[in-house]
């Protein structure tokens, strides 16, 4: 990383005549820049070692893919200011190289500074540019304290391609000359611990570290807390519609929580049960209609690549006909989660979550060891699944394997809740053999759903205004396409569940998960 630290008592000016001291350095007139570190709410880019700066200065506006730690510059492109999501970006080298990586989800700030900045060249004796050395001193905002603090003063060298003997030496003298410290931590990296923010803090996943000793329903508690906020970390931007991931994770722990609620059983009294699955229900339901419409927008481009080239425009009418509904469902679902009512769930479950649990219960499972009850759950489940699995043959209708959808569903929950008391290694395999066979079972019911929601869209389409005869022949030929994909997913399922009911698997499953009870009823 070629940053260094400057002093606070060397000047920038001062600073300025020691490196014309040093070369043909030529001062380019300072300016005041804007800067916008920006990341997916989960941290993709970070992930990838990587954020991309929004900067700006007078009337321009540059987009930048920065590594790190080094935060060197491997691509950029202009950039409107508002740009958040990859359509809203113009094509360029930085667009293609974030499209693999943040997908649907926007950028958003997590860093913002401005800075004073001087840039002097150095130039050689055909008055090239062979180095550029940038001079700041940068203001961060606190979004907490909201007002700017004060956060770095710093040199940076950078090169130009093919000159890279000026860097060295230049950075030689410095050391020499001017005892100059290089920097620990990239600027970025330096104002996100400024910020109390931990890059990468974010995942939606459960991950509650539990005690195989521990009580049942004080393990079930902290589960459910960890789920809560989840729900409540993802509300503000489900609620803004910063992208669809927000309301994909928030629906995602409400399902979670149903699902813990419906199968970790035995843990809570029957009346606080049936309070909160209702209220839970409702929230589910309340968020649904917005999320299909989401999904649907995100198939779009894969509905049309779908098509030949000359049909391609044709769904263009399916496309704004989803668009402008998706915005009616978002701004009902606003207002659903502003309620009363929501509030007071949440409020009232947060209160529940937190109450200590009774040191006596005369519930079933609450005072047994959370590892017994888990590993009785999760077998049940398994046992209930490849007894479903092993009934769908070739003359079984759609729903039997949508019902074992469900089941698969459930299964996978309850492993990831209690992932943490079990090798983690031996769990990732299972988990990862569930998945090929919910990935298949989720195909086949997919390509159902939307094959009944393209009739329906279509009616209400001619409700609101007649159909082009172009736009029912593509919608037609799409449903041609979606339904060859469901009968794939309906040919390859026996493969797929023959390959997870194999005896490896049962082995796996039952050496993990089997207890002593020999009689199990699914």
């Amino acid at each position: 990383m070629n940053q260094f630290e400057l002093p606070a008592s060397l000047s920038l000016s001062a600073l300025v005549a020691q490196f014309q001291q040093l070369g043909r350095f030529v001062a380019q007139p300072a300016r005041r820049v804007q800067r916008e570190y920006c990341d997916t709410f989960d941290w993709r880019l970070y992930r990838n070692s990587a954020v991309v700066l929004r900067e700006r200065y007078d009337s321009h506006c540059s987009l930048l893919w920065l590594s790190l730690p080094a935060e060197q510059v491997e691509c950029s492109q202009p950039g409107p200011a508002p740009a958040r999501l990859l359509a809203d970006l113009p094509d360029g080298a930085l667009k293609r190289r974030l499209a693999p990586v943040i997908e649907m989800r926007a950028l958003l700030p997590m860093v913002c500074t401005r800075a004073r900045l001087q840039v002097l060249e150095l130039r050689d004796k055909q008055d090239k540019t062979v180095l550029r050395v940038s001079l700041e001193n940068s203001m961060l905002y606190h979004f907490d304290k909201q007002r700017w603090v004060r956060l770095a003063r710093r040199l940076q060298l950078q090169p130009v391609r093919g000159y890279d003997k000026p860097l060295q030496r230049i950075r030689t003298r410095l050391g020499k000359r001017l005892a100059l410290e290089p920097a620990r931590e990239p600027v970025y990296l330096l104002a996100l611990k400024r910020l109390g923010v931990e890059p990468g803090g974010y995942s939606a996943k459960p991950s509650v570290e539990l005690d195989p000793a521990e009580r049942a329903d004080l393990a079930t508690k902290r589960i459910l807390l960890q789920l809560l906020d989840t729900i409540e970390t993802n509300e503000m931007g489900t609620k803004d519609d910063l992208d669809s991931e927000f309301l994909h994770d928030f629906r995602v722990a409400v399902r979670r929580t149903r699902a813990a609620l419906a199968q970790i059983k035995g843990v809570f009294a029957p009346a606080t049960l049936a309070r909160f699955r209702e209220g839970f229900a409702w929230l589910g339901a309340i968020t649904g209609p917005t999320r299909d419409l989401d999904v649907y927008l995100l198939r779009m481009p894969a509905y049309q690549t779908s098509l030949p080239p000359v049909r391609r425009d044709d769904l263009r009418p399916l496309d704004e006909f989803l668009a402008a509904h998706q915005r009616d469902e978002q701004r009902i679902l606003r207002a659903q989660l502003s309620s009363a009512r929501y509030r007071r769930l949440v409020r009232g479950w947060r209160g529940f979550l937190l109450r200590p649990v009774p040191q006596r219960s005369r519930l079933a499972n609450a005072q047994r060891p959370i590892g017994e009850v888990a590993s009785e759950r999760i077998w049940r489940m398994y046992r209930r699944v490849i007894k479903e699995g092993r009934a769908i043959d070739a003359d079984s209708p759609d729903e039997a394997l949508h019902e074992l959808r469900k089941t698969c569903k459930k299964l996978r929950y309850l492993m990831e809740f209690f992932v943490s008391l079990y090798e983690s290694g031996k769990m990732a395999s299972l988990i990862g053999e569930l998945k090929l066979l919910q990935d298949n079972l989720g195909d086949f019911q997919d390509y159902h759903v939307q094959i009944g929601s393209l009739d329906q869209f279509m009616l209400r389409m001619e409700e609101e205004q007649p159909l082009s005869a172009d736009t029912r022949e593509a919608i037609a030929l799409l449903k041609e396409r979606l339904f060859e994909h469901q009968e794939h997913a309906r040919r390859a399922f026996h493969d797929v569940f023959g390959r997870f009911a194999g005896a490896e698997v049962d082995d796996a499953f039952g050496t993990l998960f089997r207890r002593a009870t020999t009689a199990e009823h699914v």
